[in-house]
């Protein structure tokens, strides 16, 4: 009786301790990834977001 009750809280805590180790590693693993296109569309976005943002803010500063 003494072994199988030990085994139950052996489990539950392993379960509990994987779950939190988890989470920690899934968001740093999807910012990696992020990173790779964000750049990309960073410089792209910047070239017409140059031209664009100088036409419409003389426009509101007038």
């Amino acid at each position: 009786v003494p072994g199988a009750a030990d085994a139950v809280p052996a489990q539950t805590a392993e379960p509990a301790s994987t779950t939190a180790p988890l989470p920690v590693v899934e968001p740093a693993s999807p910012p990696q990834p992020a990173a790779g296109p964000t750049p990309a569309a960073e410089p792209a976005a910047g070239a017409p977001a140059r031209v664009r943002a100088p036409r419409p803010r003389p426009r509101h500063a007038d």
